[in-house]
């Protein structure tokens, strides 16, 4: 996705989760880009694990979940959730 597309998208999703509930920083962006998963058990994805995001999305509520899931789809965005990183 472009960088203009980008920005739509944190404004949208801002829209939904408040500004504090969006990150693309570098370094929230590196952080959610590992978790215990390592290449031995990547099971054929491990260049997957080289991959930053390019949005973090923090919901608080299940209506954010289902506004950002909704987005997500008309918009053909993928979502890779994110739990507690082990």
């Amino acid at each position: 996705m472009d960088l203009a597309n980008i920005k739509v998208l944190k404004r949208l999703l801002t829209d939904i989760v408040g500004i504090d509930g969006v990150a693309d920083d570098p370094s929230t962006l590196d952080y959610y880009s590992v978790d215990a998963l390592d290449r031995i058990r990547a099971f054929g994805a491990s260049h997957l694990l080289e991959t930053l995001p390019q949005l973090v999305v923090r919901p608080s509520t299940t209506e954010h979940v289902a506004a950002i899931v909704e987005l997500a789809i008309k918009s053909s965005i993928p979502i890779v959730p994110y739990a507690a990183g082990t």
